[in-house]
């Protein structure tokens, strides 16, 4: 079996910016965050994924986390959960971040539904994380070694 091209993925998508916003909800932590989602959003699920630790914890719990990062199809759409969780928006000590990814159609692209949460994809997972710097590296890995490797193998087999 020939190499994945995972090197290739991440130098291709690494330092594209991610406009995001931060924002502080009064919880008791991320999962507390993820549960107002959870209850508060359910109308909203097309337009928004979770991304990062807080996504790759709906699918492949690794890392432990303190902030939910929160992908939004447009600004429109980032407005919206920050609203109906009674949001601030801080410089510091946000638990909250909303963004709209660098590419907005692939950001979106197999997107699921995991644990009553949309979550972006194995791929998507990958990409975000492999250079976020609270073990993002790591959590990265595993997604690809329990998840992604297998899809992409079969893909390959057609």
């Amino acid at each position: 079996m020939r190499r994945l091209p995972s090197s290739d993925w991440v130098a291709a998508y690494r330092r594209r910016a991610v406009a995001s916003r931060e924002y502080f909800v009064a919880a008791t932590s991320a999962q507390a965050v993820m549960e107002a989602i959870r209850r508060g959003l359910p109308r909203l699920r097309d337009d928004y994924a979770l991304t990062l630790q807080a996504g790759a914890g709906l699918v492949q719990r690794y890392a432990q986390f303190d902030a939910v990062d929160v992908y939004a199809r447009s600004v429109e759409a980032g407005e919206a959960p920050a609203d109906c969780l009674k949001a601030r928006a801080v410089e510091r000590g946000a638990n909250l971040r909303i963004g709209l990814p660098y590419y907005r159609v692939s950001g979106f692209y197999g997107v699921r539904v995991a644990e009553g949460l949309p979550a972006v994809s194995n791929l998507q997972l990958y990409l975000d994380l492999y250079d976020h710097p609270l073990r993002g590296r790591e959590q990265a890995e595993q997604i690809f070694k329990r998840r992604l490797r297998r899809e992409l193998q079969a893909a390959e087999r057609g």
